[in-house]
């Protein structure tokens, strides 16, 4: 009997054990779920802890108002200058109801009534001469179509060719009509131009010399506005002579020294809200600073159309005031102005 022959292998001491390959794939998600973790975690501690609400860099701003109707009669600064307080911003004439009255009334005598009547004359005249040409029209279209039908009969030998004749005849001197009536017009037209701008230059010359005769009897009695406090000029609204209306802006400055943030916190926020507190600003560049709450008010006001998310109901907030906490923090805030920044409150426990 014949044993079957089996080979048998042995590993030596020396050989290692092949190395098993790491699975990168389970460490990656196991790290991102642990920073999706992490990031809740500190997002729920950091809303327990700090109130946040929306904010923009401003500019105490002054409105330059009267509290009458005036006549601006010269204007010293320009948009963008500044101005110290006592510098002369514009001079200006009080106006009376009787001066308006009279300023109305008189906007009829710009105008020479000879030249309105001969408008007026002239405007009918080129209706009437385009009625005309309306019906030579007319009469020419008829003849035509008579013109050629008889054409088309006589060649069948149904009317008499001499015929023709006297309608070709006819529209002659119909197309003759049409066109004469149509070089009147034209030049009727052109007259009408040359008179109506004798008018205008007329009416104009007429109003120049009425608001100067104005403004020089303004002038007798003028009267300076001073800067009231140090500022920049950022908008004027009249013009030289322009009459500005009793409550209407005539010029804008802002204070650029008085800088400071409008914040806007949840209604929930307020018994965090303090005078003196201070809160954390994060600008758009990601810059940091820190401010102090300079006033708060009780009465809600509805969130800025730039702050509200769209398609939501008007949400009303609680309005705050924050102030830098020294000169050299309010210089740096000047680079950001009008722009939006978040606010960070620390909640009282």
């Amino acid at each position: 009997m014949r044993l079957n022959k089996r080979f048998s292998y042995f590993r030596s001491t020396d050989e290692k054990p092949p190395e098993r390959k790491r699975n990168w794939g389970k460490y990656i998600y196991f790290l991102v779920l642990g920073l999706i973790v992490i990031s809740v975690i500190f997002y729920f501690i950091d809303s327990s802890i700090h109130a946040e609400g929306d904010g923009q860099v401003i500019f105490d701003k002054l409105y330059i108002q009267h509290t009458s109707d005036i006549r601006v009669l010269k204007i010293f600064v320009k948009e963008g200058a500044s101005v110290k307080r006592n510098d002369r911003l514009f001079t200006y004439a009080e106006e009376s109801r009787g001066d308006a009255a009279l300023r109305q009334a008189s906007d009829s005598s710009f105008y020479s009534p000879d030249i309105e009547r001969e408008i007026s004359r002239t405007i009918q005249a080129i209706q009437l001469r385009e009625l005309d040409r309306k019906g030579y029209e007319e009469s020419l279209a008829k003849l035509k179509s008579g013109y050629d039908t008889i054409k088309n009969q006589a060649l069948l030998d149904a009317h008499y060719p001499g015929r023709l004749g006297e309608m070709a005849e006819s529209i002659r001197n119909t197309e003759s009509l049409v066109a004469k009536a149509g070089e009147e017009i034209r030049i009727m037209k052109e007259y009408l131009g040359r008179i109506r701008g004798i008018n205008a230059t007329a009416s104009a010359r007429n109003l120049q010399a009425w608001q100067a005769a104005q403004s020089a009897q303004s002038a007798a009695g003028a009267k300076t506005f001073l800067a009231l406090e140090d500022g920049v000029v950022t908008r004027i609204y009249p013009n030289d002579h322009e009459v500005v209306l009793k409550g209407d802006t005539i010029m804008e400055i802002y204070k650029p020294e008085e800088i400071a943030i409008k914040a806007f916190f949840e209604q929930e926020d307020i018994k965090h809200l303090r005078n003196g507190a201070q809160v954390s600003i994060r600008f758009p560049d990601g810059t940091r600073a820190t401010g102090v709450i300079r006033r708060y008010y009780f009465a809600t006001q509805p969130l800025p159309p730039e702050f509200q998310k769209r398609y939501e109901p008007v949400k009303r907030t609680v309005v705050v005031d924050i102030e830098p906490p020294n000169r050299e923090a309010g210089l740096e805030w000047k680079q950001y102005y009008k722009l939006s920044v978040k606010v960070f409150l620390r909640k009282s426990i």
